[in-house]
């Protein structure tokens, strides 16, 4: 976990990949972001809050698993795929000006920047992903937010966004 810009509650850094099986070669990228809602869930009875960290006795809402239909279909066609949480950044966005789109870049963005070590010489990735073919996709406050990685990347960035897919931002 990592503070996020000005929000005062570090941010985790979690996701799910989805990788294809047998595919040769260096595979694009695909992250995907999802949208704002609640974070946190209590098992038992399975009420929901806005909290973060989640409080005890409830637990994160794993919406970054939502995508999983999605990851399979894509993986099955040759794309790696990642789908990142972002709860930490819906319990924490609602006072930002920008509405957390600033933090969800960022958030991305050190997500591809942890992929760049993986994908390097003799890392677990090597030779298994193409990160100069990213493509970003991101449902609501996340289709913002990987719109707004597109406009913040760095040119020397070693991760290159071939494009966006911003659903019902």
């Amino acid at each position: 976990s990592r503070t996020v810009l000005d929000l005062p509650e570090p941010v985790e850094m979690l996701a799910q990949v989805v990788a294809p099986v047998d595919a040769a070669g260096a595979r694009p990228l695909v992250v995907l972001l999802h949208g704002r809602h609640e974070t946190c869930y209590r098992p038992e009875t399975g009420r929901l809050s806005v909290a973060w960290p989640c409080p005890d006795g409830t637990e994160a809402v794993p919406s970054h698993r939502g995508f999983t239909y999605l990851q399979r279909h894509l993986a099955s066609r040759g794309f790696v795929t990642v789908s990142i949480s972002a709860n930490g950044i819906n319990a924490q966005d609602i006072p930002t000006e920008d509405g957390g789109t600033a933090a969800r870049s960022v958030l991305v963005r050190r997500h591809l920047n942890l992929w760049s070590q993986w994908a390097a010489p003799g890392g677990p990735w090597e030779g298994r992903v193409d990160l100069q073919k990213v493509l970003l996709i991101g449902h609501s406050r996340g289709g913002e937010g990987v719109q707004r990685v597109a406009i913040d990347a760095n040119a020397s960035a070693p991760w290159r966004v071939a494009g966006t897919v911003a659903l019902a931002p």
